[in-house]
């Protein structure tokens, strides 16, 4: 019996023990997590009057801490010799300056101060910053626009007065984007001109159509594209006629001339024979 009774001491005791110990430490958690909200609240309003000016320009804070209170209402400044010189403006960084109004300030543009902002995520609404990554897209697709355009711009399909269908095809580049344009041109009547083209680079692809109008005095006969060719052989027949029969005339004033020339050596000719004849006689 005894034996029990000093086990039963015994374990009562350690349950005591266990249980203060496991208080003690719910406790010293409680007293933690308080603290810590404490220390949490107490930064806040620290920064509130930062931002308030409340306090003054401590050089502890300044070298120390890399805070700057703002000599501006609703202004932050962080860091070593960092102003925030304007209203509602945040001045980020060492030697930072903030002097318009509602902006943020990594540097100084004074003084060559430049800093990168990195890791900023794709912009995706009205308002949003956008990042190197979504600028280069736009710029590849302002690229593929380019080559489209200049694509489009090469077709050059005409249609003669007896020709209702034309079919061009075109090739452009813009930097480092290249686009195949197409196009066709049908003539419905005589008056009407209509004319559709596209042009494709990568996903970007433009797309244009358009129809136009002839107006005058109909009373002329039109000039058939035959009857245009007909008139310029004829032209140039003309032309290489005149140019044989000046070349003709060119031809028999030589002729001319070396007739001339061989009737005077025949000449000459006789007068070598009748002086030898002189000479022996």
């Amino acid at each position: 019996m005894k034996i029990i009774k000093q086990a039963s001491k015994q374990a009562s005791k350690q349950a005591s023990k266990q249980a203060s110990k496991q208080a003690s430490k719910q406790a010293s958690k409680q007293v933690k997590n308080s603290l810590t909200r404490l220390s949490l609240i107490t930064l806040l309003i620290f920064h509130f009057f930062l931002s308030c000016s409340v306090f003054s320009a401590d050089p502890k804070w300044t070298s120390e801490y890399g805070i700057a209170p703002s000599n501006v209402i609703w202004g932050i400044a962080l860091g070593y010799e960092s102003e925030a010189a304007a209203y509602n403006s945040v001045a980020l960084g060492a030697s930072s300056l903030a002097n318009r109004p509602n902006t943020v300030s990594v540097g100084d543009g004074d003084y060559n101060l430049y800093r990168q902002i990195i890791n900023v995520a794709d912009g995706v609404y009205d308002f949003d910053a956008v990042n190197v990554r979504q600028l280069n897209r736009l710029s590849k697709r302002v690229n593929h626009v380019g080559a489209s355009a200049a694509a489009l711009a090469s077709l050059k399909a005409q249609l003669g007065e007896n020709d209702k269908f034309a079919f061009s095809l075109g090739f452009g580049s813009y930097k480092n984007a290249q686009a195949m344009a197409i196009g066709a041109v049908f003539k419905p009547a005589e008056n009407v001109l209509l004319n559709v083209a596209g042009s494709f680079s990568g996903s970007e692809k433009i797309v244009g159509a358009g129809v136009s109008w002839k107006f005058g005095n109909k009373s002329k006969p039109a000039v058939s594209t035959q009857s245009a060719v007909n008139s310029a052989e004829v032209l140039q027949l003309r032309q290489e006629v005149v140019m044989m029969r000046s070349q003709q005339a060119e031809t028999d004033k030589k002729l001319y001339k070396q007739a001339e020339m061989e009737s005077e050596l025949k000449q000459l000719r006789r007068e070598l024979l009748e002086f030898k004849k002189a000479l022996k006689k």
